[in-house]
């Protein structure tokens, strides 16, 4: 059975190297957005802790080509990179669809959304990150605003609680 509302498979287990790389769509708007995805500290895990959190929340990919791509879940994907082997098996999610509405929601999920969800930005860089990144979801699906705010800098601002003056420009 697969998710419904993201087209996306039940855990399969695959080996760490079969993973290719990030998804070129993600590195593109990382590129745009002026940075990296803040990765904060990695503490080096135990082999069978890291992977049960990867099953309690498994790496997505995506199957294009003759290539697979890490599309959600990347922090989790470069930490398994840099403390596991590559023919380690670890659970992972397969996003079942085509580009468009539903990848670009994934996207936006993986770069904007759980941003916010699962930490609390402090600096003015992380700020301004979050608002390029912001443009960049808007760009992609103009329809997909992700914030009940309107697509202005002022509001973003207001949304996050922060001085809109700090959102600089790159």
């Amino acid at each position: 059975m697969k998710s419904s509302t993201l087209n996306l498979s039940e855990i399969r287990y695959i080996k760490l190297g079969d993973i290719d790389s990030i998804h070129p769509d993600v590195l593109h708007i990382f590129d745009e957005a002026g940075g990296d995805l803040p990765s904060g500290h990695q503490p080096k895990f135990e082999q069978q802790a890291l992977i049960d959190a990867l099953t309690l929340s498994p790496i997505t990919v995506q199957h294009h080509n003759i290539y697979t791509y890490c599309i959600s879940n990347i922090s989790s994907y470069r930490i398994a990179c840099s403390q596991l082997m590559k023919n380690t098996v670890i659970p992972v999610r397969y996003f079942e669809g085509r580009r468009g509405d539903k990848f670009d929601r994934l996207l936006a999920a993986e770069l904007f959304s759980n941003q916010l969800i699962l930490s609390k930005p402090q600096t003015p860089y992380m700020h301004s990150w979050l608002y390029r990144v912001w443009e960049q979801v808007r760009l992609r699906n103009p329809k997909y605003n992700v914030l009940k705010a309107s697509a202005n800098k002022s509001a973003f601002a207001k949304a996050l609680n922060v001085d809109a003056r700090g959102l600089n420009d790159k």
